[in-house]
């Protein structure tokens, strides 16, 4: 019996004493990754805010992208913000309330004859628009994924990939923030020119402290906890509720993850699991989908954790 496999079933009949109905088994695939008890998970708890209006660094995401084309505030307060170039068919525009920025040019068009091997060609011009719309704040995003428009052709078999966008997102106490919360999304068309870009940078504030830190050792007892809970997967729009008969965790990292409490909205530490689930018989034959599994280090989230699963941090909120 391998050493992996052993821990697995040790685990398995672990969680079977304290209480937990395991009935979809878990296996690790390590790849390189570090084992999920050596993650460093920072302790902070961040509010999100609404950042504040700042006319000169719009002014110059606008300058750096070459739109000489005059500034519109419509609304009084700076709620929201445009520049417009109608001739050449761009707009910027930044919204206060929602922090985001958005940026269009429906000049350009479409890859010619793009694949997926385009992806890694135009990574780096992606990374440069970032920089050159996000100036300083650029230096901490890191890319975290890509993805594409592919277009169908007339005989309905043949692809081709229309636009790649490249999604970046903020570190904090160097681990990335995942979700909505703070992103940029850069897409690029024809000959790797920028079409659109999509980003939400709030404001994040230093807010506390987690009371009570789940401990390194105890993140797979949580991961085994919460794929066997009723609501690990959720139902499809039609209401079809898909069941998994195993999940394999394929990689993990710290991670911040946006949550609502006590009226506001924080940022508390996470690790981040990428699993794929073996699916049960289903009316999709659909035999497994890959999702990604948030589990709070925070430990009062789940109160029915040993005590030697979770340490106190004596740090009071601010």
């Amino acid at each position: 019996m391998s050493k992996r496999f052993f821990l697995v079933v040790l685990g398995a009949i672990f969680l079977g004493v304290v209480g937990i109905n395991a009935q979809v088994s878990v296996a690790y695939e390590n790849n390189g990754n570090k084992d999920m008890s050596e993650l460093s998970v920072p302790d902070k708890i961040y509010a999100v805010e609404v950042a504040p209006f700042d006319e000169k660094d719009l002014s110059r995401r606008a300058q750096a992208l070459g739109i000489a084309a005059s500034f519109d505030v419509k609304t009084a307060d700076n709620e929201r913000a445009k520049y417009v170039n109608d001739r050449d068919q761009v707009t910027l525009v930044y919204e206060k309330q929602q922090n985001r920025c958005v940026y269009s040019n429906l000049s350009v068009g479409p890859m010619k004859d793009g694949t997926k091997d385009d992806a890694a060609k135009y990574r780096k011009a992606a990374e440069q628009y970032l920089a050159a719309i996000l100036g300083e704040k650029s230096r901490n995003y890191q890319f975290i994924s890509n993805s594409y428009d592919e277009v169908v052709e007339k005989d309905g078999e043949a692809k081709y990939i229309a636009f790649i966008t490249y999604r970046f997102v903020p570190v904090v106490d160097g681990v990335p923030v995942l979700g909505l919360t703070a992103n940029a999304k850069v897409t690029l068309g024809e000959n790797g020119k920028l079409v659109r870009f999509r980003s939400n940078e709030p404001s994040l504030r230093e807010y506390g402290t987690v009371k009570t830190r789940v401990n390194g050792n105890a993140i797979r007892k949580v991961l085994e906890k919460k794929v066997n809970s009723a609501d690990y997967l959720p139902p499809t729009q039609d209401g079809v509720q898909l069941k998994a008969d195993k999940v394999v965790a394929k990689g993990w990292t710290a991670a911040y993850f946006e949550i609502a409490k006590a009226g506001k909205r924080l940022l508390y530490p996470h690790v981040s699991v990428s699993a794929e689930n073996h699916l049960a018989a289903n009316e999709y034959k659909l035999d497994s989908i890959r999702s990604r599994i948030d589990l709070s280090m925070n430990g009062s989230d789940w109160p029915d954790l040993d005590e030697s699963d979770i340490s106190k941090v004596n740090v009071k909120d601010k």
